[in-house]
């Protein structure tokens, strides 16, 4: 992946979109993720660590969008704990 990217992704935890998010577990500070929400859609999409890219869509309708995130956040933090060590 390239470095500017990288760089310009919020992290987990820490800051921009994510800052409010994933604040605990193996997510905090090494996914790096664009997040999209809208009335009707959930997406976030980026990076844990430099070992998986990912990307999670979700119809927002009928899902509230706090729905949608729990499961984005259950998604990542699945994938963190995988990569541990990695």
């Amino acid at each position: 992946m390239h470095a500017t990217v990288w760089g310009a992704l919020p992290v987990a935890g820490r800051s921009g979109t994510l800052k409010n998010r994933l604040q605990t577990g193996p997510a905090t500070g090494v996914v790096r993720a664009k997040t999209g929400t809208t009335d009707e859609a959930s997406a976030l999409s980026g990076y844990v660590r430099s070992r998986y890219a990912f990307a999670v869509l979700e119809n927002g309708s009928p899902v509230p969008y706090w729905s949608a995130h729990k499961a984005e956040d259950r998604f990542v933090t699945a994938l963190a704990s995988a990569s541990v060590g990695g």
